[in-house]
């Protein structure tokens, strides 16, 4: 059983889990042999040269934890002095100490991790982090990893909103996949629903990305769920029942399809991704569901709306559409015969549709079949793309 973990990290690897996320809580662990020691604080000074401030976090975090209660008084003191030079110095000596650890009478210890240590070395591999349980501050230490990587920051929020989604998605599927009673709506019985899951499910597959990739996991994702609208005609739409959720997947379909969102350099992301997801499950499906713990959720700001927010939200978009026809006027943005088409804000188009499909009249009332949170999804990503 001592050696479960060791497999069960090399098994995430294996699917890509990024390495940053897993940390071995063990009482089998020595201080780290040289070469150990020399990988965390090349990564410490990588960072401080480079001003990466969440790389520079974790490396002072994954040093302080395998450092003696005496080493991290010295560390953190020359942290507080913060003197580059007396900070690569003392990491310097400190990758040159005894590894030796001594045993009961005086003969070397051996543990299963520093077993391991050793095998990851032969292999090329770079060791898993480990944090020694029998420390009295171990619980706060977890707790502030946990903290670190599963609260939504400044710096890691690519990381987090990819990984949410993606969890979400994920979850949503696996529901679908396992109902029985959950079938496709009208206008899309001839489709195979499990082999459309399956097809969904892929899009995802990838676990651990570079952060410059993560944009054509959501184009990708997008692509896939909006194909089902082309089969509509934008004008038949305008008096549909579900135009609320068909609309606005209708034109990113055209948008994707004919290069308007590579062609503006428009960066689609997590959220856009996430809202997609969620109005399709409605118009396919009849679903709604943001995940088993409600991840999808996590997403998006989900402040209440009221009405009179959407509403003045639609009279303020007015002004930059067309009080009589704003659906067409936003239709014939996104075509060629724009000039300006190269500069239109897309997402920004996307919510509006939305938005003036919930609009029942020129009296600016909404319809009250809508979902109230999806509602306030669209309502405070507009604003946040409307800055952009």
């Amino acid at each position: 059983m001592e050696e479960a973990g060791f497999h069960l990290y090399l098994k995430l690897l294996e699917q890509g889990f990024p390495r940053n996320r897993i940390i071995f809580l063990t009482s089998n662990v020595n201080h780290p042999n040289s070469s150990v020691r020399k990988e965390l604080a090349d990564s410490l000074k990588r960072a401080t040269q480079s001003g990466n401030k969440q790389e520079y976090n974790q490396s002072v975090t994954n040093i302080m934890q395998i450092l003696s209660d005496g080493q991290s008084a010295e560390f953190d003191q020359q942290l507080k002095i913060g003197d580059r030079a007396l900070i690569f110095a003392w990491l310097d000596q400190w990758i040159q100490q005894e590894t030796l650890v001594q045993g009961i009478e005086g003969e070397t210890a051996k543990n299963t991790y520093e077993e391991f240590i050793t095998r990851f070395e032969a292999a090329r591999l770079i060791p898993p982090v480990a944090y020694d349980k029998k420390r009295q501050d171990c619980s706060t230490y977890l707790q502030n990893w946990l903290q670190s990587h599963c609260t939504r920051t400044q710096d890691n929020r690519p990381d987090y909103d990819y990984l949410t989604l993606r969890c979400g998605i994920s979850n949503v599927i696996t529901v679908l996949q396992q109902n029985p009673e959950v079938s496709l709506t009208k206008d899309f019985q001839e489709l195979d629903k499990q082999t459309f899951l399956k097809g969904l499910e892929w899009q995802l597959r990838d676990l651990a990305l570079p952060r410059e990739d993560y944009h054509n996991v959501y184009l990708a994702l997008c692509d896939y769920l909006t194909k089902l609208y082309e089969r509509y005609d934008g004008k038949e739409l305008l008096q549909d029942s579900s135009r609320h959720l068909k609309l606005p997947l209708y034109h990113l379909r055209n948008w994707i399809a004919h290069g308007f969102i590579l062609g503006s350099q428009t960066q689609l992301s997590a959220q856009i991704a996430g809202v997609t997801f969620l109005m399709a499950m409605q118009s396919l499906f009849k679903v709604t569901n943001h995940g088993f713990q409600n991840e999808l959720k996590r997403l998006f700001s989900l402040k209440p709306v009221t009405t009179i927010d959407l509403r003045t939200q639609i009279k303020s978009l007015l002004s930059d559409y067309d009080r009589k026809d704003p659906l067409k006027a936003l239709h014939k943005r996104g075509q060629k015969e724009n000039p300006k088409w190269p500069q239109e804000n897309y997402l920004r188009h996307f919510y509006a549709a939305y938005l003036f499909s919930i609009q029942q009249s020129e009296d600016y009332s909404i319809r009250g079949d809508t979902d109230a949170e999806l509602n306030a999804m669209v309502y405070h990503e507009l604003k946040e793309v409307s800055k952009k």
